[in-house]
């Protein structure tokens, strides 16, 4: 290879698999990615990757060297860049002992300077960036972008109302857009619900829309009159969701962090058709009966969902026909939500990890499983910590998740049900197991983890060889959400 010009090695480098994720340094706190590997071979193949197209470019100012010398940082990184085309820039790492108005100054000079530099600028990340009508001004005028992240650490200064008539000139070019909200006591409309910015509305193109409401109470109720018009396909909601977000009917994933979702009464009629709906953190008095009626449902999650009436899923949800993966962690289950779920068909990959559940009943939603974590819960008896109707997924199960009891005693005990049972499961490929401490009461969020001992290791290893299509046993902590 080091006989080949320069030329040519090139273009052998040019055909390299892409990785979005691999990041040139540049030794000044510029990461490009050339979206190509091999770039850290020896310094010839550095400096001919810093000729290659690039997809993202990264200002990361952890290992910056130039400090608060905004004017050096942009010049270094136009040089750095050398014309090369671009689609992605971002502000990484921003140390927060700057306001946020600097780094909106920034990204101001960033693209205002590098416009010629990157005509193909499409995707603007600015991570601690406060929102000005001077930086609005300068993303519109990039011929191109069409995703703007703009995700404060630190200042969550109120939006000020004069970055909408700027930012307004993205119109229609603008698919997706992050970014913080702060609430005053101000906006809320004489009902007492928050309005959020209606300045929102002007971006007619926008498909994707992530919003962190920051305020100083918290928000039972937010409205958006006219939401319902944008074309949303994705919506990110963390402190509150609009109550037109039932009205968008291009909507096909949501995401709920923190906040209740107001409900509409049973007769609202046609709901959006979501695929995807994630509730995180979610307090209310169970799952509402009316989201049974998502016709299109392929994927549900609940994660640190607090339902204190008691039976958290509904008899209907076993109307949801057309679910595949259902996800329910650190969330209390009944006895009478797993008998609703049981009768759920059609389930691929099914999650009751940290559920505080103590049995597993049989059902239509273990038939087609190929997916299965049960690892969190102190089933009963405690001799048979895999529940037998995980049999009932025998014929297809590919990848299941258990705790086991981290005593060698108890675990003594137990291991010949646990390894007739897996014994049992052919297709088996993937098993992780966590340990949990013995005679603690197991409740959601509050699972005891220990060490493995040695005599699990070897248990796990014989049946390894037992079980030799069996390629990955992993023993891994729980109660972190991956």
């Amino acid at each position: 290879m080091d006989a080949l010009p320069d030329d040519l090695l090139s273009r052998i480098l040019a055909l390299l698999p892409d990785n979005k994720e691999d990041y040139l340094d540049t030794a000044v706190g510029i990461k490009i990615s050339s979206r190509r590997a091999a770039e850290h071979v020896c310094c010839r193949w550095h400096r001919l990757a810093l000729a290659l197209p690039a997809s993202r470019v990264a200002l990361d100012f952890q290992d910056s060297v130039f400090g608060e010398d905004e004017p050096g940082f942009v010049s270094a990184l136009l040089q750095a860049l050398g014309g090369r085309p671009v689609g992605r820039v971002e502000i990484v790492n921003a140390p927060s002992s700057l306001p946020s108005d600097f780094w909106a100054e920034l990204g101001v000079s960033l693209i205002s300077r590098a416009r010629g530099a990157m005509p193909c600028l499409r995707t603007v990340d600015f991570y601690g960036v406060l929102l000005t009508a001077e930086l609005a001004a300068a993303l519109a005028g990039g011929p191109l972008i069409e995703a703007v992240d703009l995700s404060p650490e630190n200042g969550l200064e109120h939006i000020p109302q004069g970055v909408w008539e700027p930012l307004a000139l993205l119109g229609s070019r603008l698919k997706s857009l992050h970014l913080v909200v702060y609430m005053a006591a101000s906006d809320r409309d004489p009902d007492g619900a928050h309005q959020l910015p209606p300045g929102l509305l002007v971006l007619t193109g926008l498909g994707r829309l992530d919003m962190l409401l920051i305020g100083h109470d918290a928000f039972p109720r937010s409205v958006l009159p006219g939401l319902e018009r944008l074309p949303l396909h994705t919506l990110t909601t963390d402190g509150g969701t609009p109550v037109e977000v039932w009205s968008c009917m291009q909507l096909s994933e949501l995401r709920a962090l923190n906040n209740p979702i107001v409900m509409l009464p049973a007769d609202h009629g046609t709901l959006p058709p979501l695929r995807s709906l994630e509730l995180i953190c979610w307090h209310s008095g169970g799952f509402p009966a009316i989201l049974c009626g998502l016709s299109r449902l392929t994927a549900l999650s609940l994660y640190g969902c607090q339902f204190p009436s008691g039976a958290a899923l509904p008899r209907q949800v076993s109307q949801l026909s057309t679910l595949q993966h259902l996800s329910i962690t650190n969330t209390h289950l009944n006895a009478a939500s797993l008998e609703h779920l049981a009768q759920i068909p059609g389930l691929t990959q099914l999650t009751l990890s940290q559920c505080g559940i103590n049995s597993l009943p049989a059902g239509p939603y273990l038939h087609n499983l190929v997916q299965l974590s049960i690892d969190g819960n102190a089933f009963q008896p405690r001799r048979q910590p895999i529940p037998p109707a995980v049999l009932g997924c025998a014929a297809q199960l590919t990848s299941l998740a258990i705790s086991l009891d981290a005593r060698e005693d108890e675990l003594r005990e137990q291991w010949a049900q646990v390894e007739a049972i897996l014994l049992e499961l052919s297709k088996l490929k993937s098993l992780d197991v966590s340990f949990l401490e013995a005679g603690v009461k197991l409740n959601p969020g509050r699972v005891a983890l220990v060490s493995v001992n040695s005599n699990a290791l070897a248990c796990l290893r014989k049946l390894q060889e037992q079980a030799p299509g069996l390629g990955a046993i992993r023993v891994r902590d729980i109660g972190h959400r991956p």
